[in-house]
């Protein structure tokens, strides 16, 4: 599949060609921006005409992508930590007693005294470490 490389819409901007001049001037149909925006290809007359206006070879603007590639996500989380916490010395994972399945913060000190730090405050919230309802 044919992909952009690159923003063409942005790129025709830094060059001087907002879409207003574009346009005006008839340098590129409403219909071809459309399909740029959209990331669809468009037909080779307009692509030779990108190339005109951004100085630029077709290789520099389209790529082939053979679907291959690992699908990639970046998950930003937003998470408070006590700065003043203590790991405990000895962990036990134990899922029937962990409050939280196997989350790592359920620590026992010894068999009478199990203890759970997980960072949860109530029953409706999730798990921070395993994201499941506790």
């Amino acid at each position: 599949m044919l992909t952009y490389k690159t923003d063409i819409i942005q790129r025709l901007k830094e060059a001087g060609y907002n879409t207003s001049r574009i346009r005006k001037e008839k340098l590129i149909s409403e219909n071809a921006l459309q399909q740029i925006r959209e990331g669809e290809m468009v037909a080779i007359k307009t692509l030779t005409k990108l190339c005109e206006l951004l100085d630029a070879q077709p290789g520099d603007l389209i790529g082939y992508d053979n679907g291959n590639d690992k699908i990639r996500k970046t998950i930003t989380l937003d998470v408070e930590f006590d700065r003043n916490f203590t790991p405990p010395l000895f962990f036990d994972n134990d899922e029937e007693n962990s409050v939280c399945k196997g989350c790592p913060f359920y620590f026992s000190k010894d068999e009478c005294n199990p203890c759970c730090v997980c960072p949860s405050i109530n029953e409706d919230e999730k798990c921070p470490i395993h994201l499941i309802n506790i």
